[in-house]
């Protein structure tokens, strides 16, 4: 089976006056899972909807008869389509440009040349906001109808609005991951090809040489370090398979336990629960989470201590839980720790726990925290248990 996340599929309106154009765009959303229709000019972008609502347009600026922005105008002045996304598609980089897009009523904007990963990833991101925006406003029109049950929706459409609010900054997030690696991936390609030329030469040699092997190898970790982040940034294409949770911790703390005993003076503690079961994941997604818990309750015991890990099924759930003897956090950094780029560490990036609660989330599950200052804290996973195959 692919693909850990759940595939948000939909139906796409395309508007381009460029054959070719609308012809690749065709083939990467279909591709992708979604419907596509098309329109070559603005005039009959407005007359398609008429008879058919998508559930998202990708709208060119530049036509000959009705541009973009004028489109646009026109949709979000329509009760009827005003809730549709819309996408901007233009050669047109400029920050006005972008401005002026944001500000006639598009939710986002692409710049051509297009990435086709970039533009699914968006598309997705912008379907899945909209479903649970048009969701949320049921639940209140409930809430309005149903005064019996007046406490219990209040619960949960503060639940769901919190969700919303998360959703929208982890897609945000990852956006903005994907412009940056796209923009540093251009630099290092040509900072290592020139390298590798000079290395081809015979006058290179001695520290010469050496400088630049070093400039050849750092470029190749620097690009593995942008795929690892972009990875996490877009929707994961890795394969979902029955894994053993017990095994699968203990193969990330077989990595860390030892490093962690001699440099931090920590001690891990295991209670697995005797219970046979399985969590139908990708392996390798769940293990990141497993270290970057692992590595942030080291962080927060700087004398030493111990994480116990614990598992224990509850219904048709798993708990796992990382439960550290640290210093805590405050009731403030609780509200902001998954934020993007949110961060008390002097040197952190502030994007793991957000990656975290995505990939969790991704995979039909929930990522929880309980602290307290100088009483240590407790991450819980909480996934659905599988189905054990016999075969």
């Amino acid at each position: 089976m692919v693909m850990t996340s759940e595939v948000i599929q939909g139906d796409i309106l395309v508007v381009d006056d460029s054959l070719a154009n609308l012809e690749l765009l065709m083939a990467v959303l279909m591709d992708g899972g979604h419907q596509v229709f098309t329109a070559n000019s603005g005039s009959r972008a407005l007359d398609a909807i008429k008879t058919r609502l998508p559930d998202l347009i990708l709208l060119d600026i530049g036509m000959p008869d009705i541009d973009g922005y004028e489109v646009c105008r026109r949709l979000k002045a329509d009760p009827a389509v005003k809730n549709i996304p819309v996408i901007f598609l233009s050669a047109f980089g400029d920050i006005k440009d972008k401005q002026k897009g944001f500000e006639v009523g598009g939710v986002d904007y692409v710049t051509k040349p297009f990435i086709p990963d970039e533009v699914l990833f968006r598309v997705q991101a912008h379907i899945k906001l909209n479903r649970m925006r048009v969701q949320l406003q049921q639940q209140t029109v409930e809430l309005m109808s149903s005064k019996g049950q007046l406490e219990r929706s209040i619960v949960e459409l503060k639940s769901s609005h919190k969700a919303l609010v998360q959703s929208e900054k982890l897609a945000s997030l990852g956006r903005l991951i994907a412009e940056i690696a796209h923009e540093v991936n251009n630099p290092l390609m040509i900072i290592s090809g020139n390298a590798q030329l000079c290395l081809m030469t015979e006058e290179v040699t001695g520290e010469v040489k050496n400088t630049l092997d070093i400039v050849v190898d750092e470029c190749k970790r620097a690009k593995g370090i942008l795929n690892r982040v972009l990875r996490f940034a877009r929707p994961s294409k890795g394969e979902i398979k029955q894994v053993n949770p017990q095994l699968s911790i203990e193969a990330v703390v077989g990595i860390l336990e030892k490093q962690f005993i001699l440099n931090n003076n920590i001690h891990i503690v295991r209670h697995y629960t005797s219970e046979p079961c399985f969590i139908n994941v990708d392996e390798p997604q769940v293990q990141e989470v497993f270290m970057n818990l692992l590595n942030n309750a080291k962080e927060a015991m700087l004398d030493g201590g111990t994480i116990t890990i614990t598992t224990f099924i509850e219904g048709k759930l798993l708990n796992i839980s990382f439960a550290d003897t640290g210093s805590g956090m405050t009731e403030d950094v609780m509200q902001k720790m998954f934020e993007p780029f949110f961060t008390t560490k002097e040197n952190g990036g502030g994007i793991g726990l957000g990656i975290c609660y995505a990939i969790i989330k991704d995979h039909n599950g929930e990522l929880k925290f309980e602290s307290a200052v100088g009483k240590g804290t407790v991450a819980t996973i909480v996934l659905p248990v599988g189905t054990i195959s016999n075969g």
